[in-house]
Formats: structure tokens, C-alpha cells, sequence
């Protein structure tokens, strides 16, 4: 499992909702990992690990305009 932010809730979102892998890592989603779509799209998502450094540019567009909303893969 990922480790995500500290004493952090966040809601959850079906693995089915999510693209099949983190361009960044290229690993699968599971459930029960922290993960990040980034404002920029909607299918712009990422383990949170992947993208923690909010001062970097999506790693899919190239935004620089982007916020990150944090999720669980619930199981």
C-alpha cells in the first residue's frame, strides 16, 4: 500500500473510474492506494508518490496550471 499525506482523509474512487496505469511509474492501480488526478484533465492520475512535488509540470500535458485532488482506490 502507498504511503499518502499524514493524518489525511480523502474520498475514494473505483479502481474501474481510473486510467489502468501511472504514466509516471507505469504500475497499476490498486486498492488502497493514494492517488492524484490533477486538475488539468480528468484522466490525468498518478500515485501520490509520483506527484507529490506540485512545483513540477504534468508529467501528461505539461500544465504548470494544475492542483491536486487526492483520492483512495478503494477496494
Amino acid at each position: 500500500m502507498s504511503t499518502g499525506p499524514p493524518h489525511l482523509r480523502f474520498p475514494e474512487v473505483s479502481v474501474e473510474l481510473l486510467p489502468e496505469d501511472c504514466a509516471v511509474c507505469l504500475e497499476e492501480f490498486k486498492p488502497g492506494e493514494w492517488v492524484c488526478t490533477l486538475s488539468c484533465h480528468p484522466t490525468h492520475t498518478f500515485h501520490w508518490k509520483c506527484v507529490r512535488d506540485c512545483s513540477m509540470p504534468c508529467p501528461l500535458c505539461r500544465s504548470t496550471q494544475w492542483e491536486l485532488q487526492h483520492q483512495i482506490v478503494k477496494a
